[in-house]
């Protein structure tokens, strides 16, 4: 009878041991969620060399009604197009780090679906050749990617931006030894 006891008090010892586990593991899935910062550019700076500058654009990215903030460091721009980090501004405070999105900050325009999701659109020419691309910003994070091949009238309709993108540079040797930026807004074109 004894033996029996112990087995059994060893299964339920067992089972609540993987209750735990099981429990632990929702926790922790639930804290490798999408990232929460309360200032998204102290958050990248480490990102950031000081010979460069950073570009912010504050703008709805995902059409929820908030200001959303997008950073890129100078040194990851080529030929007109950048490579920015979205963070998303939450309800509650705080931004949400969403994703990558390139093109910016010239040549995009962002297309409103429903409350809290858009779709962000951008153009990239070589010679004749026009490069359409898609992208899905909901409210916490950047999906999909769609591209296709424009010609003519088509690249020139779908292509036409009334726009003019503005963007916001700061010097990053001086954000390093101050920790406060001066932000210069920029305009194209």
């Amino acid at each position: 009878m004894a033996l029996l006891e112990i087995l059994l008090a060893t299964l339920i010892a067992a089972h609540l041991m993987a209750l735990d586990a099981v429990s632990m593991l929702g926790a922790a899935t639930l804290a490798t969620g999408p990232e929460v910062v309360q200032d998204p550019l102290r958050a990248m700076s480490a990102d950031f060399t000081s010979d460069h500058s950073v570009l912010r654009i504050l703008r709805d990215y995902n059409n929820d009604g908030l200001a959303d903030m997008a950073l890129a460091s100078s040194d990851s721009c080529g030929n007109k197009t950048c490579s920015f980090t979205l963070f998303l501004q939450l309800e509650s405070g705080g931004y949400v780090r969403a994703g990558e999105i390139g093109g910016l900050p010239w040549g995009y325009r962002i297309v409103g679906e429903k409350r809290g999701e858009a779709k962000w659109e951008t153009c990239a020419a070589s010679g004749e050749q026009v490069t359409f691309s898609s992208l899905r910003i909901s409210r916490t994070s950047v999906t999909g990617g769609q591209s296709r091949t424009l010609h003519g009238v088509e690249a020139d309709r779908a292509c036409r931006w009334a726009d003019k993108f503005t963007w916001e540079e700061c010097d990053m040797a001086r954000y390093l030894q101050t920790g406060a930026c001066e932000w210069v807004s920029k305009t194209w074109p």
